[in-house]
């Protein structure tokens, strides 16, 4: 059910923010975009890009074009 694929989400978003910066970006890329269809909030898809920059990437540009990318979807 979507509560479960939630928390595997979730779970995989914390994985990644674990991991190498190269896999770390990608993956965090795609789990919020999930979020965002799992829940349909973009602000909660956004959030998870923000924690990662905020603990990874000092590139705000490359982010904001990212953050305009997930704003973008349907």
């Amino acid at each position: 059910d979507q509560s479960t694929l939630k928390e595997i989400v979730e779970s995989k978003i914390n994985e990644a923010l674990n991991g190498t910066i190269a896999v770390k970006y990608a993956d965090v890329l795609n789990y919020a975009k999930m979020v965002y269809r799992l829940d349909g909030s973009k602000e909660e898809a956004i959030k998870i890009l923000r924690l990662w920059q905020k603990k990874f990437s000092k590139d705000e540009q490359f982010v904001e074009l990212i953050e305009r990318e997930i704003r973008k979807l349907n």
